[in-house]
């Protein structure tokens, strides 16, 4: 299993040279093998022709000297040149025997009393060679008709000679040593072969692929080779025709002495090439071993501050890659420190932050009051806030539901600036406008310079009038649900954001009626404005159906359905907003006392 990177590197350094060292071996080999295939075909060529013309040098001999015993035949006075003729046929090289025929009957070995008649004389191969009683020489006959033709037919001359003085030239020069040689006629029967097989037969009859190839190209050539392809290239064979007789001299050779050189080249090439790759192997793990050793203690030190170790620092050995990514790890680990020490801060930023928003549930005066807020990051500009300040008057709570421009730790200072602000304002009586005026002057003290600004939604609930009042400051009107009539109403109204105008002024409070059946949901853009992976917003239509559907729960369940209906929208999306909610609604007989 390839789980390190040094087999990493040992597998793409070794795979493209293992690639390289088997295409070019299997290429040269080819190239090789045709190239002496090639040199063998040409070779042998040359090699069949001059034992062809051996052969028929050989022949030619007693082939002239028949002639001149025809040419003396009819001559009565040529009796002593025949016996001339005769004995210097017997006394040719290689010549076993010369033996005369009359009528097909006896032989006799001097040619008296004969009569001879001039005519063509045609020279055949004896159709089944004789070989001598010692079974050891092979012997090929040439018959020659002499004279006319009797009722028993003409007489015939026939001169023995022996196969090996025929080819004995070609075999002096070793070259077919290794080789199996065939005197074949042109009907493919064998008349003489080298070395003797004892049993002379027709060439093919066993049904060996090459020699059936090697005849079919005889007939249809008068020299060639032939590769035997359904032996996997086991022999190859070259065929040349004779002048002197209707013969074929055929040579079948062994490929694996031809090809010797490919074979001892590739034992070589592939001998070469395991030293090559182990060396290159021994090379590899001296090298990448030691940039290996040098990232894993980079990797072995990451492990380590992983553990919250973040004192260590390694020592810089080299000046190539690894020194730099070493360098680079020591930088990080100090950088890191910062971070986590950033970290830890914004941490307990958030931690203050979060102490400083009022409990998640309240039940006040016979209203259920929820709220929930959500940063995208771990501090946010998000805010809500309960006010129970007797300057408003018995059975009146004071809500406020903010949002700060931006998000993160900038968002969440001027969110603590404000919220401070707001609280300190409100413990002096006046009306919510007033307060709103106030709070907006000293705030623009702060962004005039940045350009931050807060929307903020304050409202007044008196619970023994049963009315509802409130100031928009920029933000999104709350929406009234009234389970009776199912409608929705928006606590709209005139405003603008607190920290752009230090002169802006508020209208007067909005007041509207306050019933058992109504659900009074205030809310941050983060809610209706979050995204999906597609892009699709959440919507107003979605909150207020899920309003609608969840109106007679409690307070605290229909802000659960709405954090789960916006988290199953979001899906993959990351929250890029910060999310508040605030849910209020009349107690049911039973579900809660009285703040």
């Amino acid at each position: 299993m390839i789980n390190t990177l040094q087999k990493r590197f040992g597998l793409l350094l070794l795979l493209p040279v293992a690639v390289m060292l088997i295409t070019i071996g299997i290429a040269a080999y080819v190239y090789a093998r045709n190239a002496l295939l090639s040199q063998w075909r040409e070779a042998t060529i040359l090699k069949l022709q001059r034992a062809a013309h051996y052969v028929d040098m050989r022949l030619s001999r007693p082939k002239e000297w028949i002639v001149i015993y025809q040419k003396t035949i009819n001559d009565p006075s040529a009796e002593r040149a025949q016996a001339l003729v005769y004995e210097q046929l017997q006394a040719l090289d290689g010549v076993m025997a010369v033996e005369m025929y009359r009528r097909a009957d006896s032989p006799v070995k001097q040619p008296v009393d004969m009569t001879i008649n001039r005519g063509n004389i045609r020279i055949e191969v004896a159709d089944h060679p004789q070989h001598e009683s010692s079974g050891t020489r092979q012997t090929v006959r040439l018959i020659a008709p002499i004279g006319a033709a009797t009722g028993d037919g003409p007489d015939t001359l026939r001169v023995s000679l022996r196969f090996d003085y025929l080819v004995d030239a070609v075999v002096a020069s070793g070259w077919w040593l290794s080789d199996q040689a065939f005197l074949i006629d042109n009907d493919g029967q064998v008349l003489a072969s080298m070395p003797a097989d004892g049993q002379l037969r027709r060439f093919g009859e066993s049904g060996n692929a090459l020699e059936l190839a090697t005849l079919q190209a005889m007939a249809q050539r008068e020299f060639g080779t032939v590769i035997g392809v359904d032996d996997h290239l086991s022999q190859i064979s070259g065929f040349y025709k004779l002048n002197a007789a209707p013969w074929n001299l055929v040579i079948i050779s062994p490929a694996n002495e031809i090809l010797a050189p490919v074979t001892r080249f590739s034992f070589y090439f592939i001998t070469a090439g395991l030293i090559s790759l182990t060396s290159i192997i021994l090379i590899m793990r001296l090298i990448v071993g030691h940039t290996v050793a040098g990232i894993r203690e980079v990797s072995n030190a990451a492990a380590r501050v992983a553990k919250g170790q973040f004192h260590t620092q390694l020592p810089i050995k080299t000046h190539d890659e690894v020194g730099e990514l070493t360098a680079s790890f020591n930088t990080m680990i100090g950088q890191l420190k910062e971070r986590m020490r950033l970290k830890a801060s914004i941490n307990l930023a958030k931690e203050i932050q979060q102490h400083l928003l009022p409990d998640e549930s309240l039940d006040f005066k016979g209203l259920n009051i929820a709220s929930k807020s959500i940063y995208c990051d771990e501090t946010g500009g998000d805010y809500y806030d309960y006010f129970k300040a007797d300057e408003f008057g018995p059975g009146r709570i004071g809500i406020a539901v903010g949002d700060v421009s931006g998000h993160g730790v900038s968002s969440a200072l001027l969110m603590t600036t404000a919220r401070a602000l707001i609280r300190g304002r409100v413990s002096t009586p006046d009306s919510i406008s007033d307060i709103l005026a106030d709070v907006n002057r000293l705030l623009c003290r702060d962004t005039h310079a940045s350009g931050d600004f807060m929307t903020l939604f304050f409202m007044l609930i008196d619970t023994l009038r049963h009315e509802i009042s409130w100031v928009r400051a920029g933000h999104d009107p709350a929406v009234l649900y009234d389970g009776d009539t199912d409608v929705f109403f928006p606590l709209d109204g005139k405003g603008s954001a607190l920290g752009i105008d230090s002169a802006m002024t508020f209208e007067p409070p909005v007041t509207h009626k306050w019933a058992d059946n109504h659900v009074l949901v205030s809310y941050t853009d983060g809610v209706w404005e979050t995204e999906n992976l597609a892009g699709e917003r959440f919507g107003k239509p979605r909150l207020h159906e899920l309003i609608r559907r969840h109106h007679a729960e409690s307070a605290a369940i229909i802000i659960k359905h709405i954090l789960a209906a916006l988290s199953d929208f979001r899906g993959q999306a990351k929250q890029l907003d910060d999310i508040t909610l605030v849910v209020i609604k009349n107690q049911r007989i039973g579900d809660g006392s009285s703040a």
